[in-house]
């Protein structure tokens, strides 16, 4: 069976007809600004010690709801899997439970 033009391959043409749209770019953008924040507050883990790495983690899981709260989903790519509120809500209590254990481990 023949494909036409870029049926399923999951991008429209931009205008004019050129490649991705920019929506798209900024989809691809979002997952990877979160896999940074992971390795940064990894990094603080290593350096500095594992409450900075607990709070930097934290810190991307709040960051991660609140732009699931004010960005609309195609903005987010692979950030957006669920509903807005289901989305938000599960990053901000993995976020809270995050903090909550960074601060209470003993030393």
């Amino acid at each position: 069976m023949a494909q036409r033009g870029s049926e399923g391959s999951g991008s429209a043409p931009g205008p004019a007809g050129r490649g991705t749209p920019a929506l798209s770019r900024s989809a691809s953008l979002a997952p990877l600004l979160v896999v940074l924040g992971a390795v940064l507050a990894a990094v603080l883990g290593v350096v500095v010690g594992f409450r900075v790495a607990g709070l930097g983690l934290a810190a991307v899981l709040v960051a991660t709801a609140v732009a699931r709260l004010a960005l609309p989903a195609p903005a987010l790519g692979a950030l957006a899997v669920r509903s807005r509120a289901v989305d938000a809500a599960t990053s901000l209590a993995l976020g809270v439970g995050l903090v909550v254990l960074a601060l209470t481990a003993p030393s």
